[in-house]
């Protein structure tokens, strides 16, 4: 491999650090092996065979973990890439809807989005109203409604309800597409800091050779076998392969650990400019936060009458109630208030489900003679099902709360989360 590499390099007149690695693996296995079978020859009785077994295991861990490195960027960016679906339900002439392949869907084409989907495309809303998640486009972790003739992205969430949209812009042209090129051209962006790593590494190689040389002269008046080894010492112990390899490595490391987080980096050298930064300003709160919400208390008539003791089955009757309406909803409160009831499985059964998009969710539930009018939502939706319509908890913009016909049951109070 090094061997390999260098001869490249000196074909096209250049020199990389593989040179003093392959001369000093090869100078010191010729030794060696002189010595081993003619130990009274010139190159003296000493062999090295495991000191270039260990020199060559470092160098090559060295290389698997910067390919790891860059095969993690590499797979990070391969996320969101095909963040896109493969195929989408596009509308015949006769108004029907068949899936077809990405690539087949041109600008003016009608699409039809289920809930849980991604919009493969930019366009307009024809029929339908929904709620959409956009935070990996804006960073906002709430969803946004949408109309018929508002602007749909392509990347974004479909949570609501079935869909139809008109498609405008297709594959580079979308705006999905120019964060996706940020990505890719950050990635393969060499940082200043990294180029002149490489300046500095030839002339610094150039002198490692020539100081290898001058130690090997100084130390031929001992012998032959220790001028050797001694320029072979130069030669590894001068490697320059931090130099070369530990700053585009910590770059692309960082870049990859940024997109697994969301945080998407427009300049690899921006992160040596961080460096000298004293002051940030942000511009919006979606900037700082998560993209998804996390839940901070819930709220049910024992905790709120004072009760010290909560009678843990009646909890987790109420929760299984929640969460199966919870079932029923792509809204990323109702997907937290679903994981908040596992690992146990969701054994309520609600009947005549139905989603009122910006309002709840409504059902019936039955447990033998026990029927329950059940509602999920916001707080008007949820009162106006209700005969009792005071709410004992103070209300707040992030709650979602659940009621049946007699009143209020439970409510769940959400939080944005600090990055």
């Amino acid at each position: 491999v090094f061997t390999a590499s260098a001869w490249r390099d000196l074909k096209r007149g250049t020199i990389s650090m593989d040179l003093p690695v392959a001369i000093g693996i090869w100078v010191s296995f010729l030794v060696s092996s002189a010595a081993m079978f003619q130990p009274n020859g010139f190159w003296g009785n000493e062999v090295y065979f495991d000191s270039i077994t260990m020199f060559v295991f470092f160098l090559l861990t060295g290389r698997w973990l910067e390919a790891k490195m860059r095969e993690r960027t590499a797979g990070s960016l391969e996320a969101l890439i095909n963040r896109l679906p493969p195929s989408v339900h596009r509308q015949r002439a006769d108004g029907e809807f068949d899936t077809v392949g990405l690539d087949m869907v041109k600008a003016g084409d009608i699409l039809q989005v289920r809930p849980g989907e991604v919009f493969a495309a930019d366009g307009l809303l024809l029929r339908g109203h929904t709620w959409v998640e956009e935070a990996l486009l804006s960073g906002e972790s709430e969803p946004i409604e949408r109309r018929p003739g508002q602007a749909l992205l392509a990347g974004s969430h479909n949570l609501r309800e079935t869909v139809t949209m008109q498609v405008s812009a297709l594959g580079e042209s979308t705006r999905y597409a120019s964060i996706v090129k940020l990505m890719q051209t950050a990635s393969l962006h060499k940082p200043r800091l990294a180029a002149l790593a490489d300046r500095i590494a030839k002339p610094f190689l150039v002198t490692v050779l020539w100081v290898a040389v001058l130690a090997a002269i100084w130390a031929w008046g001992d012998s032959p076998s220790k001028a050797v080894m001694v320029a072979v010492s130069v030669l590894i112990v001068t490697c320059p392969c931090a130099l070369s390899l530990a700053t585009p490595s910590a770059m692309l490391a960082a870049a990859g650990n940024l997109a697994r987080q969301g945080v998407l980096l427009r300049d690899v050298q921006s992160l040596e400019s961080l460096a000298n930064v004293n002051a940030v300003v942000f511009d919006k709160t979606g900037t700082l936060t998560r993209d998804r919400m996390e839940l901070q208390h819930v709220f049910t008539p024992l905790h709120e009458q004072g009760s010290p003791a909560v009678d843990t089955p009646a909890l987790q009757r109420l929760l299984s109630m929640t969460a199966a309406l919870a079932e029923h909803s792509w809204h990323p409160f109702a997907r937290v208030v679903l994981q908040i009831n596992n690992p146990s499985p969701v054994q309520a059964v609600v009947q005549q489900v139905q989603e009122h998009v910006g309002q709840g969710v409504s059902a019936i539930w039955m447990d033998g003679s026990d029927r329950r009018e059940l509602r999920m939502g916001s707080l008007a939706f949820c009162q106006a099902g209700a005969r009792a319509s005071e709410l004992p908890v103070s209300a707040q913009s992030a709650q979602v709360h659940v009621f049946d016909q007699n009143g209020w049951m439970v409510s769940y109070a959400f939080r944005e989360v600090l990055r």
